[in-house]
């Protein structure tokens, strides 16, 4: 699957909550090999140009890949944690992020079952970072403005070949 680029219209789409299906389970497992391939921890669906609420992570532990059908943030910390973020849709950038360093969430897993986690650490920063792509929200956009400046050019050239995608 293409992953779209900083500046094609989709991601800054807010997305639509969806039914589990088995057109969006299979939707959901060509996602997962596609974060594989590109190197990627998550997947959200409109960076593959689908404005639905999916997405996959896999956090590289022992508990594997995950889908999550139209997940949601319930609770955050009032501590915030910085750290580098990437994202698949901005490639070759990283900046500084701050967020709250726990959270609480749900989703609809591929069974129909809801699922209430807490996470903290990198499953906190993933989730985050991943909802994000879900309301068109991109972690640029939560980047200091000095950031910004030094990262002007980079993200221009970026964004024209994001506008050019289909």
């Amino acid at each position: 699957m293409e992953i779209k680029i900083y500046g094609n219209p989709v991601l800054r789409k807010k997305s639509i909550k969806v039914d589990v299906t088995p057109d969006i389970i299979e939707l959901a497992h060509e996602m997962i090999d596609t974060m594989y391939q590109d190197k990627g921890v998550g997947l959200a669906a409109p960076q593959i140009g689908k404005n639905i609420r999916l997405v996959v992570i896999d956090l590289m532990d022992d508990t594997g890949p995950k889908i999550l059908i139209n997940p949601e943030i319930y609770w955050q910390s009032k501590d915030n944690v910085k750290m580098e973020e990437g994202c698949l849709s901005i490639p070759g950038i990283s900046a500084l992020v701050s967020r709250p360093s726990s959270i609480k969430y749900r989703y609809t897993d591929e069974n129909g079952k809801t699922v209430d986690r807490i996470a903290d650490e990198l499953e906190a920063r993933v989730i985050q970072h991943e909802l994000d792509h879900l309301d068109g929200v991109l972690y640029i956009d939560r980047v200091s403005p000095t950031k910004l400046m030094l990262l002007k050019k980079e993200l221009n050239e970026i964004k024209k070949k994001g506008e050019a995608q289909k």
